[in-house]
C-alpha cells in the first residue's frame, strides 16, 4: 500500500472493520494522523513488572491476550465520533502469536479504525560469528500479519 493510500483510507467516510499495519517511522504516522481523533495504547504497558512477568512464552501469550481483551472492551467506541486506536509496539503480537482477532472484535467498525505500530524495518548485518546461530528477518512481521488482515491490502511498510 501507498502512502496515497494509507491516506485515503483515513479520509473515508467510514471504515469496514479495518485494522491497519504501519511499518514505518513514527513521525510520518504522527503527521498522517494529526488533527484525528485518536486514543492510543502501547502492548508494553499491559505487561507487569518483570518481578511478576510469567516466564513460559504460551503463558506471556496468554497473559497479553487476557489484557488486551480487557482493555479494548473500556476502549470500545460509543457515539458516532470517528476514532483512530494507535497500538504502539504491536510487534509483540507477532512475538506472543496473539494475532489481531480482539481488535476485530472490540474496536474495529464502520467510525473506528485501528493502526498497529511495528516501526520501521531495517536489514541488520550480524558479525561473522552470529552466522548461523542467530536469524534476523525484517520481513517476518511483514509475513505474520498480512494473513491476519481482513484486507490484506491494509499493511503499509515505508520504505528507508
Amino acid at each position: 500500500m501507498s502512502l496515497q493510500d494509507f491516506k485515503a483510507i483515513l479520509e473515508l467516510p467510514s471504515w469496514s472493520k479495518d485494522v491497519v499495519v504501519w511499518a514505518g517511522s513514527r513521525n510520518t504516522l504522527d503527521q498522517m494522523l494529526e488533527g484525528m481523533n485518536k486514543l492510543e495504547i502501547d502492548l508494553l504497558d499491559l505487561f507487569p513488572d518483570n518481578e511478576v512477568l510469567p516466564v513460559g512464552q504460551e503463558d506471556r501469550a496468554e497473559l497479553l491476550d487476557r489484557k488486551l481483551d480487557k482493555h479494548l472492551q473500556t476502549l470500545k467506541p460509543k457515539g458516532t465520533a470517528r476514532v483512530v486506536l494507535r497500538v504502539r509496539n504491536a510487534a509483540l503480537l507477532a512475538r506472543y502469536g496473539v494475532g489481531l482477532q480482539r481488535f476485530y472484535d472490540w474496536f474495529a467498525g464502520s467510525r473506528s479504525l485501528t493502526v498497529l505500530e511495528v516501526g520501521q524495518l531495517r536489514p541488520i548485518a550480524l558479525p561473522s560469528h552470529c552466522a548461523g546461530i542467530i536469524e534476523f528477518d525484517s520481513n517476518r512481521l511483514v509475513a505474520y500479519f498480512k494473513p491476519l488482515l481482513s484486507r490484506p491490502d491494509r499493511l503499509f511498510v515505508e520504505t528507508i
